[in-house]
């Protein structure tokens, strides 16, 4: 998803991309993976942005670009203009400069050309939904399983089986980047659009939707090479296109399932591990004592001993769990003991709820062929009607 993410920057519409994880479960490592192996001269990288920052850049120094931001903390300032070179495609500032000649003051123009994809990392739990609502959200497989295969992965490293597999890496990354850099800026028609549904119940899905479609699109560019290219006359230009197949449709829809299916999620996917780990203990601790999950309690620390988190990480949150009433905290203050007790009462763990309503490739190919026979039908009718008619004229 983030590499198909940041090769959409050469689209009209490109799609952006947002990091999320606890600290330490390798967001950067995810984020650095990506970049590698997008060529130097289509990215930029900053650890941070000031307020102005992209104003004053180079008119068509982002222009098709992918831009990344290690962590969202240091974009907060430029949030604003960030958002905007999103969705209009540019920004511009009008700025009071001195004449050089004249020494008067007046208006200078700067403009700033998009589009750009954009990649940022965070720890927050909560964003700025404004910011966070024109990103796919991406997280972090946080399992002990996971974390044994890193491990086993940093000691191979050091290995004379990992410098050579280095050495591979390394020509990976330039095949890569060779491959990038022959991607020739077509435009990507859909004729399946129609067909495709989406859900429409939140407000959100007018932004969801796009980047949906945009996914669909993106997924099509990157496999320019192996389609037709055609091309249409318009007013004496040529416009060269290629047409989004089956394949596509079918590689976006378990993406999407996947990823914008989380999107639409009230917790954040570190909350919603957490919560998880907090039912599992609770059904465990009940079965132990025998008692019902409504009558169980337990402390922060009982949460640190079961899920071995930080405290810290504890905080953060089990505080967006407690606001969207999923925990109850029965008694705790400042420099008292905090006590809680579960209210969620399971399902969503495993993402099902969060399905998306897609069409099927099945149902995609049955809507078509509905059609087809609805066309030929009234075909067919439209033709005995004329044969009627010349019959009653001919009698």
């Amino acid at each position: 998803m983030g590499y198909i993410a940041a090769t959409s920057r050469k689209l009209d519409e490109p799609l952006s991309i947002l990091i999320q994880s606890r600290s330490a479960a390798g967001k950067s490592a995810l984020q650095d993976a990506i970049i590698m192996l997008i060529p130097s001269e289509d990215h930029a990288r900053y650890t941070r942005l000031t307020g102005q920052a992209l104003f004053y850049k180079e008119e068509n120094s982002l222009s098709h670009k992918l831009l990344a931001i290690e962590e969202e903390h240091g974009a907060r300032e430029a949030s604003y203009s960030i958002r905007n070179i999103q969705s209009s495609k540019y920004l511009s500032i009008a700025a009071t400069g001195k004449d050089p000649l004249t020494g008067k003051l007046r208006t200078e123009e700067y403009r700033v050309k998009g589009p750009v994809a954009l990649m940022i990392t965070t720890t927050e739990v909560e964003l700025d939904y404004e910011t966070s609502n024109r990103f796919i959200t991406l997280s972090i497989d946080e399992s002990r399983e996971m974390t044994e295969r890193i491990l086993k992965k940093q000691r191979e490293q050091e290995t004379l089986e990992g410098l050579i597999k280095k050495a591979e890496t390394d020509r990976i990354i330039r095949r890569h980047h060779n491959a990038q850099r022959l991607l020739r800026p077509l435009q990507i028609i859909n004729p399946f659009a129609s067909y495709l549904s989406f859900p429409s119940e939140s407000l959100r899905a007018r932004r969801d939707h796009k980047k949906y479609l945009g996914l669909i699109k993106a997924i099509a560019f990157v496999h320019q090479y192996q389609r037709e290219i055609k091309s249409i006359g318009n007013n004496g230009d040529v416009i060269q296109f290629i047409e989004v197949i089956f394949d596509d449709i079918e590689k976006a829809n378990h993406l999407a399932n996947e990823i914008l299916g989380r999107c639409l999620d009230e917790i954040s996917p570190p909350s919603r591990l957490l919560l998880k780990m907090i039912r599992e203990m609770v059904e465990t601790r009940c079965k132990e004592l025998k008692i019902e999950a409504k009558d169980y309690r337990f402390t922060r620390r009982d949460i640190r001993e079961w899920t071995r988190w930080s405290d810290f990480q504890i905080k953060c949150h089990i505080r967006q769990l407690e606001d969207l009433e999923y925990i109850y905290s029965v008694t705790g203050k400042k420099g008292k003991e905090y006590i809680y007790e579960l209210l969620y009462p399971g399902g969503g763990e495993d993402g099902k709820p969060f399905l998306m309503g897609l069409t099927t490739i099945d149902q995609l190919k049955e809507k078509i062929a509905n059609q087809r026979s609805a066309i030929t039908a009234q075909h067919s009718e439209s033709v005995r009607q004329s044969q009627d008619k010349l019959r009653v004229i001919h009698n």
